[in-house]
């Protein structure tokens, strides 16, 4: 299981070649990424997981998110997939 969504990614660059500097490049593109959760870990109270974020099967960035598990419900790895999308950061995502 894992989720796709196109994402902004953003950063600043500084220029240099043929005599002449320039700094502080706004960068922005929009990319299609591949999301998947890693390295779940935790209790009954709460379950720590981190998300990888891939483009063109590159890991291109790690965040980590907490939930409260449901004891009675899907296994945490997929508990933790349904509390993503239920995040803004996460809306439109579809299961890949």
């Amino acid at each position: 299981m894992a989720l796709q969504k196109t994402i902004k990614v953003s950063g600043n660059a500084s220029l240099f070649g043929d005599g002449f500097n320039i700094h502080s490049i706004q960068l922005e593109k929009q990319i299609d990424s591949y999301i998947k959760v890693s390295n779940v870990n935790g209790n009954k109270n709460n379950i720590q997981f981190n998300v990888s974020y891939f483009n063109d099967d590159v890991e291109i960035g790690i965040k980590t998110f907490n939930f409260t598990p449901t004891l009675d419900g899907d296994n945490f790895i997929k508990q933790a997939y349904l509390h993503l999308k239920t995040l803004p950061e996460f809306a439109g995502a579809t299961d890949c």
